[in-house]
């Protein structure tokens, strides 16, 4: 959730404490919040959902008193759906057996090509926001610790071995943030344009709402 206008300040999450890895960001033209899954754990639930809400809303009042902030450019949400596949390819058969888009056979065949990847990206302007749509395959990238620093890198990238001892680290060694793997992902971006007003729970929860009804119709069809 993010939101485009005033300055922000630097600030924790309401209560001070990491309960569910909500971050805040902050810069002199807006400020934001964001929610991941953990790794190894359970999907983002509407309870975890709930309780972000709780956090955006609590600091967005306290960012607003503080600073004065009553007028904006922007407000959205976006929300990223991603569905384990065993590779890129597995990836992108699954987002084509969904139907929601094709790729005409001319094209490849203008190229003498076969189509490796294909993704979707569709903006679309509804009653009272805009939606941003997008279908792709994607990798994830794996988290190298390096000691002092970590190292991201793509997956695929990594050298047999290499892939073999990074897997031996992520059993070992907690500061290893992901597990390399691939994903379909369903990317949807909700967002209002000089919104008429900044009310950050009504927004979030309408548009997660919104999204996953319309998205549900949009796979039925």
């Amino acid at each position: 959730m993010d939101c485009t206008g005033g300055s922000t300040e630097s600030a924790a999450c309401p209560d001070g404490q990491q309960r569910n890895g909500c971050e805040f960001h902050f810069s002199a033209l807006k400020y934001g919040f964001g929610i991941e899954q953990p790794v190894g754990a359970n999907p983002i639930s509407d309870d975890d959902l709930k309780q972000f809400v709780e956090q955006v809303d609590l600091l967005c009042r306290i960012v607003h008193d503080q600073l004065g902030l009553k007028e904006f450019t922007r407000i959205g949400f976006r929300v990223w759906y991603l569905f384990a596949c065993q590779d890129k390819a597995e990836s992108e058969s699954w987002l084509r057996g969904l139907n929601c888009f094709s790729i005409p056979d001319r094209i490849s065949a203008a190229f003498e090509a076969e189509i490796e990847a294909a993704t979707l990206a569709v903006v679309m302007k509804g009653q009272d926001r805009k939606y941003r749509v997008a279908f792709s395959g994607v990798e994830r990238h794996a988290q190298v610790d390096l000691g002092q620093s970590i190292l991201s890198v793509r997956a695929s990238s990594l050298h047999e071995n290499q892939d073999k001892f990074l897997r031996e680290q992520l059993k070992t060694k907690k500061r290893l943030l992901q597990n390399p793997e691939f994903a379909a992902m369903i990317d949807i971006d909700a967002y209002q344009e000089d919104p008429p007003s900044t009310d950050p729970a009504d927004f979030i929860q309408k548009s997660v709402a919104e999204g996953r009804a319309r998205l549900l119709a949009a796979l039925r069809t």
